[in-house]
């Protein structure tokens, strides 16, 4: 199978890499490349993408049209790929249970810096 979707995260986030290490590990997997935005060799820039909001939320690339998509959408693309939460990803993105975890993800992403893993 070929990637067909970027995902960019916090590597300096204890749950989200935790979380992505996880969702490395499935099948369905290959479909995603993750992408650590705070290693040092990492350009926004490069993926169009801006360097400030990229630390507010986690962000994917649909590789298909060079759609970005973010937050619990990047949640529920990643989902739909990895046949073990596919149904995951169809459940999330019923019209008021979307919302409802849009909801859930913005209250996560604002406590999440305080997560963070000192240097």
């Amino acid at each position: 199978m070929n990637c067909d979707l970027k995902v960019f995260y916090d590597g300096h986030c204890p749950i989200c890499s935790r979380e992505i290490k996880h969702l490395k590990k499935q099948e369905g997997a290959e479909r995603i490349s993750f992408i650590d935005f705070t290693d040092h060799s990492f350009d926004a820039a490069k993926e169009n993408l801006d360097s400030e909001e990229i630390h507010k939320k986690i962000h994917g690339v649909l590789l298909v049209d060079g759609k970005i998509i973010t937050g619990m959408d990047t949640l529920i693309a990643i989902w739909k790929r990895i046949p073990r939460y596919h149904w995951l990803g169809v459940f999330a993105s019923i019209p008021g249970i979307h919302f409802m975890f849009r909801i859930g993800y913005a209250v996560f992403s604002k406590f999440r810096p305080r997560l963070q893993k000192k240097k």
